[in-house]
């Protein structure tokens, strides 16, 4: 049966490529939901593997995170989170579900695919070690119930024991029937060597040598018993009479079944494709899978160890903030880079904790790394492309700016003040990157489309006639027929064609209204009104910064956005944007 997939994501056409790349290496993908209690509806009926969250759910900043943490406490599934931006506060409240990982839209179908197959596997590692840690856990305790006092060990324990005396003979031997190896009366008076093997009459002979300097010992060995392989382990304490020494008692646990299950969590450590480590507070490396050495590139565990974990680590100050940040929070997802034992350097995401004893200091540090270096190349060679996206935009914008400047020089200045303002009140009112360059490019551009206006009439010293008005009325269509061919990520020509548009519908060319207009365009619309009033035209002075305050001040919520009304006037009273008055 193919893994569940739950897709969470309120933006359609992004949930259904993400459905699309994922059936097409064979997963099975849930009902796509969109909304808080869609996705927690769906999510207790399908029982899915693992949920790939947008954050953000539409207007609900936090709404994905909130379907993530209920649906990952009662499914116990990983979390794959989409962001195409997020602030520190958001990120902060994400990691309380403890996501396996954040990838950012728009979606790598590789690096999606590669994600979902590890945190699945992942998942999977996680569920077989809990459930290896209940099977030794129910092992412990059946040993620990099997405990009494010394008189209940001696007349009925389920353990073995035997007792020697200061020569090393038996003098006494009492074992279940089930585990008999020899008869009672085959051990009392003879030695170890007349009635074990060797291997083990040898490790008896070593823990003997130790109680009689008052020690106890330890030691394991493995035997058959009626045709049946076990293993035990055994401890030897000394007795003393007095001073002097009178021989030892060994109890001898059944161990088969916990060494059974060491074997197979054994196997599991070893064969997960994940690196996994255990270091001491101080750096000194305590254990290593093979994943982990192979992603370093050292051939043993033994060489491994003869490095400390801060000389792992490309900047040995970075462990140093790992560490601080890990005894802080108790866990840590992270990127950094790591040293291989070639002198590689490669890009790993960790996942570390801290376990505490039980006076609360940290007894050790444990977790994975995944090497992403390739992710790494892959995101580094986007960042270049988009830059280069970016800089053709730029050109773009440029060129269309020149042809303005050559052809009207007010109007091309006057673009880039209200590009200024325009900017400012957005960074004022809040917005976030990706929109304030949407304002800036459009802010640039918004006149284009005087450039299918007559210079004269441009120029002309005196009252426009109705005709002449309604051609330069037209510069927000033209402009946006040419805007339009031309595939900016913003809406770019959608913001030119609105900039004229007023919130009580006398605007123009559509006489939108309220909300039917863009953010952007209302708040270019403000700054271009007070950026013409504060400027000379042909056929009138200057008005003033003052009287164009006072006309969008006026005018708040009828002609022109509330909000970006105030974040205007903010501005000025800052000094952020500092214009002197034309008058």
């Amino acid at each position: 049966m193919s893994e569940k997939i739950l897709i969470i994501e309120d933006e359609r056409i992004t949930a259904e490529d993400i459905k699309e790349m994922l059936q097409e290496v064979g997963y099975e993908v849930c009902k796509i939901a969109t909304t808080f209690r869609e996705a927690v509806k769906i999510a207790e009926k399908e029982k899915p593997d693992l949920a790939v969250v947008d954050i953000a759910l539409g207007k609900d900043r936090t709404g994905g995170i909130r379907a993530a943490e209920e649906i990952s406490s009662k499914l116990q599934i990983p979390i794959i989170y989409l962001t195409a931006y997020s602030d520190s506060k958001t990120f902060e409240e994400a990691k309380i579900s403890e996501p396996f990982t954040y990838l950012t839209k728009p979606i790598n179908e590789n690096e999606l695919k590669l994600n979902v197959r590890i945190a699945l596997y992942k998942s999977k590692a996680e569920k077989e070690l809990r459930r290896l840690n209940i099977e030794k856990d129910e092992a412990i305790k059946t040993l620990e119930r099997s405990e009494s006092t010394m008189k209940a060990i001696f007349s009925s324990m389920v353990d073995l024991i035997f007792v020697v005396d200061g020569q090393g003979r038996f003098v006494f031997y009492n074992s279940p029937e089930k585990q008999l190896y020899l008869k009672p009366e085959e051990f009392l008076g003879r030695t170890t060597s007349e009635v074990l093997p060797p291997d083990i009459s040898s490790k008896f002979k070593e823990a003997f040598k130790k109680n009689k300097k008052g020690e106890i010992a330890d030691y394991q060995y493995e035997l058959k018993i009626s045709g049946k392989k076990g293993w035990f382990s055994a401890r030897q304490s000394p007795i003393f009479i007095g001073k002097k020494f009178n021989g030892a008692v060994a109890v001898i646990r059944n161990i088969t079944q916990i060494k059974e299950t060491e074997e197979r969590y054994t196997n599991l450590f070893n064969r997960v494709p994940i690196g996994l480590y255990r270091t001491s507070p101080s750096g000194e490396i305590t254990d290593a899978n093979p994943a982990f050495l192979e992603i370093l590139g050292y051939s043993t565990l033994e060489e491994l160890k003869k490095r400390n974990a801060y000389e792992l680590y490309q900047e040995q100050k970075n462990r140093e903030k790992w560490k601080k940040l890990l005894e802080k929070q108790g866990i840590l997802i992270m990127e950094t880079q790591l040293r291989r034992r070639d002198g590689k350097i490669i890009w790993v995401k960790e996942f570390a904790r801290a376990i505490r004893n039980g006076t609360g200091e940290v007894d050790h540090y444990e977790g994975s790394i995944q090497d992403i270096t390739d992710r790494k190349k892959l995101e580094e060679e986007l960042r270049r492309n988009i830059n280069s996206i970016r800089k053709l935009f730029e050109e773009t914008v440029s060129t269309l700016g020149s042809i303005v400047k050559i052809r009207d020089p007010y109007t091309a200045a006057h673009q880039r003040r209200v590009t200024e303002l325009a900017v400012e009140i957005a960074k004022e009112m809040g917005l976030d990157e990706r929109r304030i360059e949407a304002i800036r490019i459009a802010g640039l551009l918004h006149d284009i489309g005087k450039l299918a206006v007559p210079a004269e009439i441009l120029a002309k010293p005196t009252k426009l006639t109705k005709q002449e008005f309604m051609l330069i009325k037209s510069h927000t269509e033209v402009g946006y027929n040419i805007l339009k061919e031309i595939d900016f990520p913003w809406p770019v020509a959608e913001i030119v064609l609105q900039h004229h548009e007023r919130m009580n519908g006398s605007g123009y060319p559509k006489g939108l209204k309220n909300g039917e207009i863009l953010l952007e365009a209302r708040i270019l619309g403000v700054a271009d009104v007070v950026e013409a009033m504060n400027s000379h035209r042909p056929y009138r002075p200057a008005l003033g910064i003052k009287k164009a305050l006072e006309e969008i001040k006026e005018n708040r919520g009828k002609l022109y956005d509330p909000e970006a009304v105030d974040a205007c006037l903010r501005v000025f009273e800052k000094g952020t944007v500092k214009w002197e008055s034309s008058v």
